[in-house]
């Protein structure tokens, strides 16, 4: 059964990403079968792992809004697999809470991936009202 990191701090600049992406490489290099998870409309954990985002047709946005599937998403880089941000998850919020359930989606799409891939991390952008 994999396992599932998630590093979150609503202030900006504390390392999030650094953390995410050098913890994700860490556990990598032992052998773990790695997921990074950019959830920073920046994209700044997808940049980090030398994906660039504007080059991506599809991204973490079209999973969530029920466009694509996850699998189709991931790119490898090295040995860590990401699914990728773009500037488009800036406006996925909005669209997800207008929808029945928008708020519980995430589960959803994860779940195929959270058995077979050890461990996972993310990283979201800092934001008020949660």
């Amino acid at each position: 059964m994999g396992r599932v990191l998630a590093v979150a701090n609503q202030k900006g600049g504390v390392a999030k990403t650094t953390t995410t992406h050098s913890l994700g490489a860490g556990l990598a290099e032992l052998g773990e079968r790695v997921l990074l998870v950019d959830l920073d409309p920046q994209a700044c954990l997808t940049y980090s792992m030398g994906i660039d985002s504007d080059s991506l047709d599809r991204s973490l946005h079209d999973v969530l809004a029920g466009r694509a599937e996850a699998a189709d998403v991931l790119v490898k880089s090295g040995d860590l697999t990401a699914l990728p941000s773009t500037i488009d998850l800036a406006g996925a919020e909005v669209h997800l809470m207008t929808r029945t359930g928008g708020s519980t989606c995430w589960p959803g799409p994860w779940a195929r991936w959270s058995t077979s891939t050890t461990p996972c991390s993310s990283t979201a952008r800092p934001r008020s009202g949660c």
